[in-house]
This record gives structure tokens, sequence and C-alpha cells, in this order.
């Protein structure tokens, strides 16, 4: 008798095809959920990370993170989950179960891509070093805790190949919510592995406003792209918990305005990280930010971002250096920033 695969295994080699382009299904479906209810809570959130030779986000390694070696967040909002790893390199998730999904779930979706339509469900894996441009993947939630409507605990774990590569990135994520509380204000030190402009890309003096990244900001407006505005053309505001910037580049014609919300409870901004963020008007305890570019913008968003420097002189802020980073939906590629003013012109 012929051996015959698992009707699993032939579901996810279907949705392969799919993602690479040669096939074209419907839907994947999904599985019953694993039945795993209780994982042990006095285990500390971990993330574990291993990668087939040749493939192209791990290079056939292995990374094992914890409390012990790098900050492990995780951000849910209904049924989306962001997940953020800084240690000796930068990893993201992010899973959404579709529209038709108001929270997160036990079980297994198959054939989830990294550019799922709107509405639908979708994961991707990245790092800030490496991105697919197409993967396919398969996600099974263990286990979930709610405590209302809020997480309190869940550990899943994934299969993922970036495009129609056989090998493949494997990860667990096991997270509790007393190792990751939601609005503890922004870590000082920033973590170095923390994106920032290369050297020798920006000016050595004066404001500027310098971007970077995959995202497509329009035809007019290619990456690495830096914004000089002239005299009085750029407006640092800071009020509250809120910064808000204006940048004119009176010779291309380019605008960005630029809004970072700092962490509920706090008054003022401060200096640090601030981790997994979505945008402004979602009202996180954890902060948030907003960017438009011209006319581009995001109207949901994650993203972080990094107060390097300020100064205050009567109450008045006369210096900022700020980097920030935000993906479109979670899914879309990364626009990155590197911002510097000073009331001075220094």
């Amino acid at each position: 008798m012929k051996n015959i695969a698992p009707l699993s295994s032939i579901r996810v080699a279907l949705c392969l095809l799919a993602a690479t382009g040669l096939a074209a299904l419907s839907s994947c479906g999904s599985d019953a959920p694993s039945g795993v209810a209780n994982p042990p809570a006095s285990v500390p959130s971990f993330v574990k990370l291993a990668s087939d030779a040749g493939e192209s986000l791990g290079a056939g390694g292995t990374f094992d993170y914890s409390k012990a070696n790098a900050l492990v967040t995780v951000r849910p909002l209904g049924a989306q989950l962001a997940i953020r790893v800084v240690g000796d390199r930068v990893w993201d998730g992010f899973l959404s179960l579709g529209s038709g999904e108001t929270q997160l779930r036990a079980g297994t979706f198959s054939g989830l891509t990294n550019t799922p339509a709107t509405g639908t469900a979708g994961f991707r894996w990245s790092s800030q070093e490496l991105t697919c441009a197409a993967s396919v993947a398969t996600v099974t939630i263990d286990s979930v805790k709610y405590d209302a409507a809020t997480l309190r605990a869940i550990d899943l774990h994934f299969e993922q190949r970036c495009d129609g590569q056989t090998a493949a990135l494997r990860g667990t994520v096991h997270w509790r919510v007393e190792d990751d509380p939601s609005a503890s204000g922004p870590v000082m030190p920033a973590p170095a592995a923390l994106w920032r402009a290369p050297a020798g890309s920006t000016p050595a003096t004066g404001p500027y406003v310098y971007l970077d990244g995959g995202a497509n900001l329009g035809p007019s407006i290619s990456l690495p792209r830096t914004i000089v505005p002239g005299p009085g053309a750029m407006q640092v505001k800071a009020t509250g918990n809120q910064l808000s910037i204006l940048a004119f580049d009176p010779v291309r014609a380019q605008t960005m305005t630029a809004s970072f919300r700092e962490t509920s409870g706090l008054t003022s901004m401060q200096e640090g990280y601030y981790r997994d963020l979505r945008g402004v008007g979602e009202q996180s305890g954890a902060g948030g930010l907003d960017v438009t570019v011209n006319t581009w913008q995001c109207t949901t968003l994650v993203g972080w971002f990094v107060i390097d420097r300020q100064f205050y002189f009567q109450g008045s802020l006369t210096i900022i250096d700020l980097r920030f980073e935000l993906r479109c939906g979670g899914f879309g590629a990364p626009l990155r920033g590197q911002i510097h003013w000073a009331e001075s012109g220094a």
C-alpha cells in the first residue's frame, strides 16, 4: 500500500503553492483547536526560533529569547496580535484572524500570507534586518486566556516559508501579561539593536527628517529620502503627553507631519523606547504615533518610537532627537524615520 500524506500536510503544501502563484485556492481553512488549555503559569515569557538550512531570515540558526536577554512584548487588539522581540536582533510578528473574529482563540490557521486581502486572516514574521517579499505560514494558538476583554496569556507556534522556499522558520511564543506590563513607561536606555539612520546619511548640522524603509509613499517619493526644512519650516511642539512635528522641504515640496504620544499616566514626554504602539487615535495605554508624508498615511498601524535626546529651557522644548518605525495595518512594509530639531537651528 502506498503511503498517503496527512490531510494537514497536503493543505500546507497547497497553500504554499497558492502563495507563490502556482495554484489558486479561495480558502485554506483551519484545523480544530489543539486542546492545550492550561499551560504552566510559572514559566516566564519566551520566544524561540529555529531556522532550516537555507531559510532566508534565520540562515539555519536557532534563537532563544527571554527576559534575561531580550525585551519580549505582546500587544493584542481584538483578533490581532503584535509580537516584538528586541535582543541580539529585532524580530516582529503580526497575526490577524480576520474581520469575522472578535478576539484571539485556540486553533490552527493555515495558508496565512504576509499580504492578506483586507479583512482576511494573515501572518507575518520578519526581522528588522530581513523580511520576506511573500510568505505563507501555519499558526497554531495552543492556548489563550482572557480576563474579561484583557488578554492574560497566550501560547502559540508557527511555521513560515519565505518566497516559495522549502526551508522553514519555526517559532514558539509563550507569553504572560505579568512579564509585559502594557503601560510601564519608556525603556531606558533604549536597546542598541534598534534601527537608526546609517552613518553619514544625515546632515551634520541643522534640522532634518530622514526617511527609510520599504514603504511605498507614492510615485514622487523614493526611499531613502531626507527632508531638509528651510528656515522656520520645521515646527515642533510638546504639549503635555504629546509631541507634534511638522517639517516642510520647499525645494521638493514635501511635508511630513507626525504625532507621538506618551504612555498613559505620564504627564510629559520622556526619553526612552516606546514599544509596540498603535495609532494615536486608538487610545492605547502604551502610547501611540501617527505619521503623514504628503498625502500618504496609515489608517491603522503598528510601530515604535525612541526619544534619544530632548532638552527643555524654562518649560519649552528646545532640542529633540527621535527615531520611529511603523507598518500600515501591521502587514505593510516599514517606514522608518530619524528626526533632529533644535530651536537654535544647530
